[in-house]
């Protein structure tokens, strides 16, 4: 194309304002450094992404089902996905709070499910624990905090007998003994401090005779599958179920992430819209150094269209190598810390040991594609300046 031949012979020549060249490296650098820094940045925001969702996903169940009647719900789930092989595991849960008892006190959550999920959870072993007591598994930060073992004995007061004491004065808080089981880590420092986890029947037992299982939950082999297994659970159960998933549980922490993502980037491209700004100053000075040319060009057959092209060919050509360049330097830091971890973290203090780095194509490809769109939209204005520029004209101002 002849229009793109000449629009690379401009910027490669020597203009006779030396400000033009200056201002066109300063545009092309600014928008590499923009397209870099968005790069990097994103990728982080993905990398603690995926981390905080790993986390969650490990333990937390996927689909949570309410009902009036939990065991029907359980029987109509299990014969609903018996041959689903989407689903990995469908429990009854109860919890309930209570105190635990030691050099001082400390409030946990006992969260009750059955034998299997809590093996399969790498919780517990897959065996039911033969001892005379309830057996429970605690996490690694609240065993450390109070100073017990696995094959210790604990005491448990459930927050419920507790409040019922206080209304009827006849009688005191039931304390219950249990035995460690295991200690699990999670590295979710909610799950890791405050829960102390058993089966159905020992969790029952802890909480008192009178309370009842409180739902039921679903875990899936893939997350991807959650909209399609909760819509199915949904039409299925009957009018008294309620569905809710894992995202539903953490909104508010997914929302403030994507809060701070989507601010980064606006606050990034920033740098860009500068730089376009630039590009437009550029071309529009370029403009006037090349009315003569522009004159020429028009006089040897190029159309109206054919110079609008020109110049806008040369804001793209700008801001094509920007992003080329911009990529290149982000995508290269995201790989030294994926895999050299130059920006390491105390694994003391952290659960990771260096900061998390994800690149996502899909996000290339929307900060190139911004970033071209802003780099068109400043060269319309150069563009249609060239075009109105009159072959007699030209020859005066020159």
């Amino acid at each position: 194309m002849k229009e793109l031949f000449i629009a690379k012979r401009y910027l490669k020549a020597k203009h006779k304002i030396n400000f033009i060249s200056i201002l066109s490296f300063i545009s092309w650098v600014g928008i590499s450094l923009g397209v870099a820094a968005l790069v990097i940045v994103i990728s982080v925001f993905n990398g603690f992404g995926d981390l905080v969702k790993d986390l969650l996903l490990g333990y937390d169940p996927h689909i949570i089902v309410y009902s009036n009647s939990i065991e029907k719900a359980k029987t109509d789930l299990i014969k609903e996905f018996s041959n689903d092989m989407r689903v990995k595991n469908i429990s009854s849960e109860i919890n309930g709070k209570a105190l635990i008892y030691n050099s001082n006190y400390n409030m946990v959550i006992i969260k009750g499910l059955e034998q299997e999920t809590l093996a399969k959870l790498h919780i517990s072993k897959f065996k039911d624990d033969v001892n005379l007591m309830p057996t429970v598994y605690i996490g690694q930060i609240l065993a450390a905090k109070i100073g017990i073992l696995p094959g210790d004995t604990i005491l448990l007061s459930s927050l419920s007998t507790i409040k019922q004491s206080l209304v009827d004065f006849t009688t005191l808080p039931r304390i219950s003994k249990a035995i460690v089981g295991s200690i699990y880590l999670t590295n979710n420092k909610e799950y890791d401090d405050k829960y102390i986890f058993a089966n159905l029947n020992d969790a029952i037992t802890l909480l008192g005779s009178n309370s009842k299982l409180q739902s039921i939950e679903i875990r899936l082999k893939d997350i991807n599958d959650l909209a399609d297994i909760k819509n199915f659970v949904e039409k299925k159960m009957t009018n008294d179920v309620k569905v809710s998933t894992w995202y539903d549980l953490h909104k508010d922490l997914y929302d403030v992430m994507q809060i701070e993502r989507w601010s980064a980037f606006i606050l990034l491209t920033m740098i860009i819209v500068v730089s376009v700004f630039n590009i437009l100053s550029t071309l529009t000075m370029m403009v006037i150094e090349k009315r003569r040319d522009i004159g020429i060009l028009k006089t040897v057959g190029f159309t109206d269209e054919s110079i609008k092209r020109l110049f806008v060919y040369q804001g793209f050509l700008i801001g094509f190598l920007g992003i080329i360049f911009g990529l290149i330097v982000g995508l290269t830091v995201c790989y030294i810390q994926i895999e050299y971890k130059f920006y390491a973290l105390d694994p003391t203090k952290y659960i990771i040991d260096a900061l998390p780095v994800k690149i996502n194509l899909t996000d290339l490809a929307i900060i190139s594609f911004a970033t071209l769109a802003l780099t068109a939209l400043a060269s319309v204005y150069p563009a249609k300046k060239a075009n109105e520029i009159k072959i007699i004209d030209s020859i005066k101002y020159e």
